[in-house]
């Protein structure tokens, strides 16, 4: 495997090239689960300034390559005051048309060869929630001792199989329009479990919003889309109240996709008075479906109809890594990006 080095420019705001003598490795996940998300992004992110945040790290890797951003002895903003102190960070890539499973592998390669270069022990290899409390990286977060042992190379043990849900009753089906689409192992649109392809019918127990957008739960105890974009509902024709409730739901939720994929072509700036109205939910729901937050954590995540200064952060973050001019304004390319990753 081979390391490209790509560094931060010296002189930079995000490298303040303080030094350090590293004594653990932390791991990250972007949490960037955008098509292109790549790690060659991510690097572009850097050299563009990482869209003003105070952020930087030492490597980031994809499922083809990983690309060095600070040297090993200088100090990154990735895991908080000990954290950025004492570690190496090292971001794995998490976006949608990557092979996370060979992402894993060569992060565990690349673990593997700074722990020996560095004399850091496995012990010393952690999280980014071990310094800060921060659910990163959220997938490994789950099947952390399976990494360590990917690292240390050993053969994983395997997983116990998942039980379905008690509730047996059924509402329907649902039939995969696209080619290919992902399934979830909870409600989350960061769980992805794998993939799943056109034709294939699976009967589901029930809807449930999630960030705004909405999912059905399926027998098996997975997840999926119930955009209407990707698959088609069968209600159940038995007659019974719940599956004529369910059809009439199913209407509503198309029609709510169809509204939050019908972004606004009006210019959004953050002066005042503020934009602010439905047009302005739109787009925060969607920056926000791909996890540009206006304001990760609080309350909706930031999503409050008022085209401000967060909201307008998180466009500048997410034209940063997509080739855009980073001016924090919304208009016609930005819309056209955003679309084309729904």
């Amino acid at each position: 495997m081979q390391i490209k080095k790509d560094f931060i420019k010296v002189g930079a705001r995000i490298r303040p090239q303080t030094k350090i003598k590293a004594t653990h490795i932390t791991v990250h996940e972007t949490a960037n689960t955008g098509k292109g998300a790549n790690a060659a992004t991510h690097a572009r992110y850097l050299h563009n300034g990482a869209g003003g945040r105070s952020v930087s790290w030492h490597f980031t890797i994809d499922d083809t390559e990983i690309i060095q951003h600070l040297p090993v002895d200088e100090m990154g903003w990735h895991a908080g005051g000990e954290g950025n102190q004492k570690s190496i960070g090292v971001e794995l890539c998490v976006n949608q048309d990557g092979n996370f499973n060979k992402t894993k592998e060569n992060a565990a390669w690349l673990v593997r060869y700074l722990m020996k270069e560095l004399g850091i022990t496995i012990d010393c290899v952690v999280t980014h929630k071990h310094w800060t409390g921060k659910n990163c990286p959220t997938r490994l977060l789950k099947e952390w001792s399976a990494f360590k042992q990917l690292i240390a190379g050993e053969e994983p043990s395997k997983p116990s199989p998942q039980q379905p849900p008690n509730n047996s009753d059924s509402i329907g089906t649902v039939t995969v329009k696209a080619a290919t689409l992902w399934v979830y192992d909870r409600p989350a649109w960061d769980a992805r479990h794998k993939t799943v392809k056109a034709g294939e019918v699976f009967t589901v127990t029930r809807k449930l919003d999630v960030g705004g957008y909405d999912m059905y739960q399926l027998k098996s105890g997975l997840y999926i889309t119930a955009s209407t974009k990707y698959v088609d509902f069968k209600p159940n024709g038995s007659g019974k109240p719940i599956a004529t409730a369910r059809k009439s739901t199913v209407r509503q939720a198309s029609a709510t996709a169809q509204k939050q994929t019908s972004l606004t072509t009006q210019t959004l700036r953050a002066r005042r008075p503020y934009p602010r109205g439905e047009h302005v939910r739109r787009v925060q729901q969607a920056l926000a479906k791909l996890h540009y937050y206006p304001d990760k954590g609080a309350k909706n995540n930031g999503v409050d109809s008022v085209y401000g200064a967060m909201t307008a952060d998180a466009v500048r973050r997410f034209q940063s890594m997509h080739g855009l001019v980073q001016d924090g304004v919304y208009g016609l390319k930005t819309r056209a990006k955003i679309l084309s990753l729904l």
